[in-house]
């Protein structure tokens, strides 16, 4: 071996060792800073502890592996969030942007298996009047793309059936992230370009006695996908009646998928803000029992209208559709029957401008076609102005062909009452506010006349139906395009809903129609 190749050997020898020192240097400098940040620049009621951390300094990559995170209240040693992971990995650190451009970028982030639960019955919010930020960062940092993996949620409210909200396996994307000192004071600590996100096996408790399940999901900064909706009651129709103090609805909802055009949502102002330029309802179907047995429940009921505008979160969604869907409504007067019920199917709809940011004088539309009791074609046009205080508001119905008998499957052991006859086509508009309204109906019928049953629906009574009927004009006119007319108004009891309120100035309209002049 000559000399100029064993000085070329030799300075390859020495390049190379060089190298491996300072990529060690550089790892323990690395997993020095990394160990310090996770030690000081954290909160301090957040405690962290893993089973190592792994570097690549050449690429830049640095794993944390088994780490595991416990958040305390700010006030006292309580922990109130766990998340455990199977591996943080940091992808190509970009040493140069960070020593020249002061910044920190990063490729991705990627948080692998992580099993998060929370219990809020532990949490106490801080009484700080000024928003801390999360981290201490002293430099920005740019990341190109966050990915959380086959992560699960579980959170505890405390209670006997404790599990509010589970999700069983949470996939998210998060695109052109950036952080510093000042986004870390947001609510939503940072901004990004795009976002998408899915999920499966979800189940969340909505208050006491209702539980919301979902059978997966799929959501972008585009479009949103839910699939297989329930909303139901946890108990039983017997169980709910017996355990509720004041009545209260018994119901079933189920919807095939909920999908949704464009969807917003985040914090303007410090305000929650959520929005949609369209939202599709496919299939829903409701089933609603109500004991009327139950003690009333005479709380102040607002219109819908109030509602809107009082909501906690600024919404807007230009166009809610609902298709093909169905209603059942039984209703329970008396103890010896399971009530009378009444059907819609078919039912389409449209909602437009549902929200309570629009200027004053637009108004929230909704307009709706169905099939009442088997066979009777319904439509109903309905608006209001959100920002309207007076709550103002008009509905137009019309009502096709309706023999009397479909009626009695809810009047009979409702009611007491049987109908017979039919109506042929039934028109009628509600003009009201919040505390009075008006009517005004046309009705074309024949042969229409009132059974008074005896007690226990035991038969008829023959005497009492015939005083009865002595009152009602029994048919419309001779001439089959004659329409008897009636007038009425009605004052509304705010500890109803607006269902019953719209129920009280058709009875009132009826009544109007069927024994007023016409």
């Amino acid at each position: 071996m000559n000399k100029k190749t064993r000085t070329i050997l030799i300075s390859l020898v020495i390049l190379i060792l060089a190298i491996l020192t300072a990529q060690i240097l550089i790892n323990r400098a690395v997993k020095n800073k990394a160990e310090f940040f996770l030690k000081n620049r954290l909160p301090e009621h957040f405690t962290v502890s893993y089973s190592d951390i792994n570097l690549e300094s050449f690429s830049g990559t640095i794993t944390i592996v088994d780490p595991e995170v416990h958040i305390q209240n700010k006030t006292d040693t309580i922990t109130h969030t766990i998340v455990k992971a199977n591996s943080f990995t940091i992808e190509d650190v970009s040493y140069w942007s960070y020593l020249v451009n002061k910044e920190i970028n990063i490729e991705d982030i990627k948080l692998n298996g992580a099993a998060i639960t929370y219990s809020k019955h532990k949490f106490k919010k801080s009484t700080d009047t000024v928003r801390k930020p999360l981290a201490k960062v002293f430099k920005p940092i740019l990341l190109e793309e966050l990915s959380i993996d086959n992560a699960s949620l579980t959170i505890y409210d405390g209670t006997k059936d404790s599990i509010s909200v589970s999700v069983g396996d949470i996939t998210l994307e998060i695109d052109d992230i950036y952080i510093d000192s000042k986004t870390l004071s947001r609510k939503i600590p940072l901004d990004y370009s795009d976002y998408n996100a899915n999920g499966s096996e979800i189940s969340l408790k909505v208050g006491k006695y209702e539980r919301l399940t979902l059978e997966d999901f799929t959501i972008t900064d585009r479009k949103g996908r839910f699939n297989n909706i329930t909303l139901n009651t946890k108990y039983s129709k017997a169980d709910l009646s017996n355990i509720t103090p004041i009545e209260r609805d018994h119901f079933n909802l189920a919807i095939a998928a909920i999908e949704i055009d464009n969807p917003t949502f985040g914090f303007e102002n410090s305000e929650l803000f959520a929005g949609a330029i369209s939202i599709l309802i496919d299939k829903p179907t409701l089933n609603v029992f109500r004991d009327k047995l139950v003690t009333d429940d005479n709380t102040y009921k607002p219109l819908y209208s109030k509602m809107l505008r009082e909501a906690p979160i600024n919404l807007l969604v230009n166009n809610v559709t609902i298709k093909d869907g169905s209603i059942v409504y039984q209703e329970k007067l008396k103890d010896d029957n399971q009530g009378g019920r009444i059907e819609f199917s078919a039912l389409n709809a449209s909602i437009n401008k549902l929200g309570n940011t629009y200027p004053a004088g637009d108004k929230t539309a909704l307009k709706l076609t169905a099939t009442f009791m088997d066979n009777t074609p319904i439509e109903v046009d309905w608006s209001f102005d959100v920002n309207d205080k007076n709550d103002l508001f008009l509905f137009k119905g019309s009502i096709g062909k309706l023999p009397g008998e479909q009626m009695n499957q809810f009047t009979a052991p409702n009611l007491n009452i049987k109908l017979t006859g039919e109506t042929y086509q039934t028109y009628f508009t509600i003009d009201g506010n919040a505390s009075k309204s008006s009517i005004d109906m046309r009705m074309k019928y024949d042969d229409f006349e009132i059974e008074i049953m005896r007690k226990r629906g035991k038969g008829i009574n023959k005497l009492l139906s015939k005083v009865v009927n002595l009152f009602i004009k029994e048919d419309s006119d001779d001439k089959p395009t004659d329409f008897r007319e009636g007038t009425g108004e009605t004052e509304r009891d705010a500890t109803k809903s607006f269902f019953n309120y719209l129920w009280l100035n058709l009875k009132s309209g009826l009544i109007a129609t069927l024994a007023g002049k016409g």
